[in-house]
């Protein structure tokens, strides 16, 4: 981790203002219902922001959500220099 890294801010990083499952990734049939989940994105233990997941179940938001997490939110961060670890999110809002 560089030096320079301060893990008392919030990376300077925008939040999606909502995902949504699609058929595009396989996880919705078109003309399903889509419902809205809310997720709490932390950074080093500490609420950073709400992401709203619109999905037709729990579980497919949570998908959608642990697919963004590992394909987008944490490659972005490690190669600023941050540590995987320090990102993580739990059901709910912030």
């Amino acid at each position: 981790m560089p030096d320079d890294l301060d893990l008392s801010v919030f990376p300077d990083f925008d939040l999606p203002s909502s995902l949504t499952a699609d058929s595009s990734t396989g996880n919705v049939d078109t003309g399903e219902v889509m419902l809205r989940f809310d997720f709490c994105v932390q950074f080093n233990g500490r609420p950073w922001g709400t992401v709203p997941v619109n999905a037709p179940s729990p579980e497919l938001a949570l998908l959608t959500m642990s697919q963004y997490m590992k394909h987008v939110l944490i490659p972005a961060m490690v190669s600023r220099g941050y540590p995987p670890s320090i990102f993580t999110f739990s059901a709910g809002a912030c």
